[in-house]
């Protein structure tokens, strides 16, 4: 246990910590799922390990969300540095899956008919809104439909 007067000396304050803790998620985050994409084999094999990453995570007894997710839904627009934040995780985030997606266009394992980005994006608002659904109880059934839909986008027709 680290005394209050020991954070405040080192944080200054609550909030100041909040935007730590939340940067230093967001990386982990971030950093976490960039290697998985881009870790050696096939992207496809990768975003698959993914998916089942984040599926595990909304399936599973102890959820508590994403603190992403969770600052978004709770902080107003008015937060400056927390939506910058938010932000700049989402952006590196989008982008890792969009290079995997890429990457797996010139495998020949995912669809080169799908806009990369656009694709990107929408897995992602779709992953995180079912993060925020999980601190409601989100049902498996509800996460597995919706997982393998996005799933279904991207697949070599």
């Amino acid at each position: 246990e680290i005394p209050r007067q020991s954070l405040y000396r080192t944080f200054s304050d609550k909030r100041t910590l909040f935007l730590r803790a939340l940067e230093l998620y967001g990386n982990r985050m971030s950093g976490t799922i960039s290697n998985i994409l881009q870790a050696d084999g096939l992207a496809i094999d990768n975003i698959n390990s993914l998916f089942k990453l984040w599926n595990d995570g909304l399936t599973s007894a102890e959820r508590d969300g994403c603190m992403m997710q969770n600052t978004c839904s709770q902080s107003e627009q008015t937060d400056k540095e927390a939506v910058a934040l938010v932000t700049a995780h989402q952006k590196r985030i989008t982008k890792s899956f969009e290079q995997a997606l890429k990457q797996g266009q010139l495998e020949g394992s995912i669809s080169k008919s799908i806009d990369t980005r656009a694709v990107a994006r929408t897995i992602i608002s779709s992953i995180n809104g079912l993060f925020g659904l999980s601190r409601m109880g989100l049902k498996t059934e509800f996460s597995n439909d919706v997982i393998k839909t996005l799933k279904s986008l991207i697949q070599v027709s």
